[in-house]
């Protein structure tokens, strides 16, 4: 079933995306290890906005595969899908990246990664 409205996050695509680079913390062992890239996660947008069934379709690493879940299953409700303005169970999929930022200045002896992590994350959706 192909839903008329789709679900969305309160506030559209760059409340989501805001959502996510301020709650996200870049575990300090995927820091240390240089670990990055793309997670999908899929949930599903229950008729009362809330998220379900959360799983990792793409996974990168366990580290960044937990955290991405994480930062899913701690999400506010979402405006929930309609069809000809009924609310529907709909499945939904988003990416949550890891990239790391190799342009700033970074003491590659450092091995405590909370002191990495704030020069070198760059959190986007």
């Amino acid at each position: 079933l192909v839903v008329s409205d789709a679900p969305e996050f309160p506030g559209g695509t760059q409340a989501l995306q805001k959502y996510i680079n301020s709650n996200i913390e870049y575990p300090s062992d995927a820091l240390r290890d240089s670990i990055n890239g793309r997670v999908l996660v899929q949930f599903t947008v229950e008729k009362d906005g809330s998220l379900t069934d959360i799983e990792v379709l793409k996974h990168v690493h366990p580290l960044l595969d937990k955290e991405a879940v994480r930062i899913v299953s701690g999400m506010p409700r979402w405006i929930p899908g309609k069809h000809f303005g009924f609310p529907r169970r709909v499945r939904y999929t988003i990416p949550v990246n890891f990239r790391l930022n190799y342009s700033t200045k970074q003491n590659p002896a450092l091995k405590d990664g909370d002191d990495i992590m704030t020069s070198t994350k760059d959190k986007t959706f």
